[in-house]
Formats: C-alpha cells, sequence, structure tokens
C-alpha cells in the first residue's frame, strides 16, 4: 500500500479483469439452462399458491412439494447436466441463480397451511391433462373468485386493524376504562395459543419426550390498536375445555379489567365451531349490547385455513336494533337478520357459575409418578406433582 501510494499517490485502482469476462463465469447458454430445469421441474411439480412473496408481487407462486428440497433438486440437476454432457456448477451457484432468475418458486414447509377448498383446486390443477380447456379455464376462474374472497376478508381485518391504530394514537386509550366511556371504534382479536408442558429444560431429558407433563393452557386477547397483549395461563385442573363457556369468561374478564371502555368494538377470531362461532359467543355478544356494555360489537372471521352457523363469516350486532343479529357471509356479502330476543337480560346479572371438576386421580398418580422425577426444584415439584391424597 504504502509503494502504491508513493508510485500513483491517492487514485481508485481497478481489477485486472474489470473489462472482460472472467474464463471460469457462467455463459448465458449455461445460466438458461439452469432456469429451464428449475421451470421444467416446478411445471411438473409445483402447485399454485393463492398468495404472494415478497421478492415477486405480481407473479403466480408456484409452491413444490416438500418431499424434495433444494439439494435433492440440484443433485437432479446435475445428473441430467452430465448425461447431457453440460456444464455442472456448484449448490451455492444453483441456488444464487434460483433466487435471481426463479424467485416466484419456492419450496413448500412442512408447516404451510392451505385450505380444503385450495387443496382441492390445486389437486385438480395437477391432475389436469384429462380435463378440456373450458373445463380447465373453470377451474382455475373458481380457485381465482376464491383467492379474491380470501383477499378481502384479510384486506377488511387489515383495514380495521389500521383504523383502530389511527384511534389509539390520536385517544388517550386507558385499560379499565368505565364502558361506553369512550366514543370510539377498536378492533380485538383473540385465540388459544398452543399449550405449555412443564417441566420444561432447554436440554430435554430423552424419557420425558414420551410422557405427558402438566399442561398449562395459553389463551391471548390483543388490543391491535395500542399493540398491547394479555395472556391467561390456566393450568389444566383448572381448565374447562376450550368451548364457548370458557372463552366467554376469559373475554368478559379482559374486557372488565383491561377494556378501554369503547362503544364500538369489531372482533377477529378463529373460524372454530367449538370454540368460537357457537351460540355462547354470540349471546355473549349480544348480551353486552344489550346491556349498555357497548352499542355495537362486530364479529369476523377468515376463511378456514386462510391464518357451523356454516356459512356466515361475519356477524354484527347494534343497540339500534336491540336482540336482532345482523349476519353476512362476506365482508362485501347482503346482510341478513335475525331476530333471537326472547327475554331482556337485566344488567349486571351474570349467569351462575360452574364449578370445574377436580384433576382426574389417575391424572393426579400420573404426574407423581412420571413427571415428579424430572423436577430439580423440590418445592417446585411439591406444587405441581403433589402426591395425591387418593388412593390410587
Amino acid at each position: 500500500m504504502s509503494k502504491s501510494y508513493d508510485m500513483y499517490g491517492l487514485s481508485v485502482n481497478e481489477h485486472g479483469n474489470c473489462k472482460t469476462t472472467p474464463a471460469h463465469a457462467l455463459s448465458f447458454d449455461d445460466t438458461t439452462r439452469i432456469k429451464k430445469f428449475i421451470e421444467e421441474y416446478a411445471n411438473k411439480n409445483a402447485l399454485p399458491l393463492p398468495g404472494r412473496l415478497p421478492n415477486c408481487p405480481k407473479q403466480t407462486v408456484l409452491l413444490l412439494p416438500c418431499e424434495k428440497n433444494v439439494t435433492d433438486i440440484y443433485d437432479l440437476y446435475m445428473k441430467s447436466a452430465k448425461e447431457a454432457n453440460y456444464r455442472v456448477v456448484s449448490l451455492k451457484t444453483f441456488r444464487n441463480k434460483w433466487n435471481s432468475l426463479c424467485p416466484h418458486i419456492a419450496v413448500a414447509t412442512p408447516a404451510t397451511d392451505l385450505c380444503v377448498k385450495c387443496q382441492k383446486f390445486m389437486g385438480k390443477l395437477k391432475t389436469n391433462a384429462h380435463l378440456s380447456d373450458e373445463e380447465r379455464h373453470n377451474v382455475l376462474s373458481d380457485y381465482t373468485c376464491h383467492v379474491q374472497k380470501a383477499n378481502r376478508q384479510r384486506q377488511l381485518f387489515k383495514n380495521q386493524v389500521l383504523c383502530s391504530k389511527a384511534v389509539c394514537s390520536t385517544t388517550d386509550v386507558t385499560e379499565g376504562a368505565e364502558p361506553c366511556s369512550l366514543d370510539a371504534t377498536l378492533h380485538y382479536s383473540w385465540d388459544f395459543a398452543q399449550c405449555v408442558h412443564y417441566p420444561h429444560h432447554a436440554m430435554q431429558v430423552g424419557p420425558i419426550y414420551f410422557a405427558t407433563p402438566r399442561k398449562c393452557h395459553v389463551f391471548g386477547m390483543c388490543a391491535e390498536g395500542t399493540g398491547i397483549q394479555r395472556f391467561y395461563m390456566i393450568d389444566e385442573s383448572e381448565m374447562p375445555g376450550k368451548g364457548g363457556d370458557c372463552v366467554t369468561s376469559l373475554v368478559h374478564h379482559y374486557f372488565s379489567h383491561f377494556g378501554a371502555g369503547e362503544k364500538h368494538a369489531e372482533i377477529h377470531f378463529d373460524n372454530a365451531v367449538g370454540q368460537n362461532k357457537n351460540n355462547t359467543i354470540l349471546g355473549y355478544c349480544m348480551w353486552r349490547v344489550l346491556t349498555g356494555l357497548h352499542e355495537s360489537v362486530s364479529l369476523s372471521m377468515m376463511l378456514p385455513g386462510h391464518t357451523n352457523l356454516s356459512k356466515y363469516y361475519h356477524f354484527r350486532c347494534t343497540a339500534d336494533e336491540p336482540g336482532v343479529l345482523i349476519c353476512r357471509e362476506f365482508c362485501d356479502s347482503e346482510e341478513v337478520r335475525f331476530n333471537l330476543l326472547k327475554a331482556r337480560p337485566e344488567a349486571g346479572c351474570l349467569p351462575t357459575v360452574k364449578v370445574i371438576p377436580p384433576l382426574d386421580h389417575l391424572r393426579q398418580w400420573y404426574l407423581y409418578e412420571k413427571i415428579a422425577p424430572f423436577f430439580i426444584n423440590e418445592v417446585a415439584r411439591d406444587i405441581v406433582c403433589p402426591k395425591p391424597s387418593i388412593p390410587k
């Protein structure tokens, strides 16, 4: 560096090959062969995905089955290249060319979730050799219509969240406020998370993998406008099940202690019949309106798989029409009304508290004998897996 500075001073150095292509660089034909191989493999094995990837928003995403990863596909390319006496490339180069030339072709992960209708449409498109042009066109039209409906449902959720955030950015929102004290519309969402098993070790002991430790159920409710999410941790001995009674109790506790006192609530939840989409939840929301805790409550769900009163995905009850449940199949569908009011409830009158049965004695003995030995802390062991008082 010192010698270069003495000879040339402060100047930009140019590499000797800056104006020529390196001898080992891929030619245009080599790059074209790689792209053609990936596209032909995708045409034979991939299925169109109802969505988009960030780096190719205007292209149809082709989803390859997860039974073969990029390395397996690379091995197939190498085999065909050697048979045809074409130039072989490294796995790194193959990946780089795939990402730059075919970003819309992706390998599915085992966790990829698709709805039943999407799976059926994909199956028809995959085996479309026996279909006529008209039948193939009808399948594609129905599939496109289904995806557009799902996109509209998703866009409704996004719009409601944005409006809720705009309200919270310009209004002093306080948790635990009096009902109907805030003249605004806020958006909420809730769902159960995966159970947490304990004891839990970062370096899991082998035998506990085949056992069933004590379970802690997790229910979360999020105020989308403020971004604050509250979690309810429920031990299996206190869990009555994930039905409508349990969800209603948790939601009522949340609104009573952490609600912002909004007059209008918009809620999104999972399209699960036993858990959310049932008479108990709908009746609870109507009860809140009839007793003055809200002026209106709107309930919305995504299409299944895009994350039975089966045909409706949107429900609304308002103080302007007491006792009337307003239903829509999709966000832009025509409204249908059902009058469900039999008797006007008294404000502040709650149902009778149900007693949760204790943990089954066989489960208690299982925890004591099979799970307790894995505890390191004796105090925690005696709390979580005590010796049952009932004989085995």
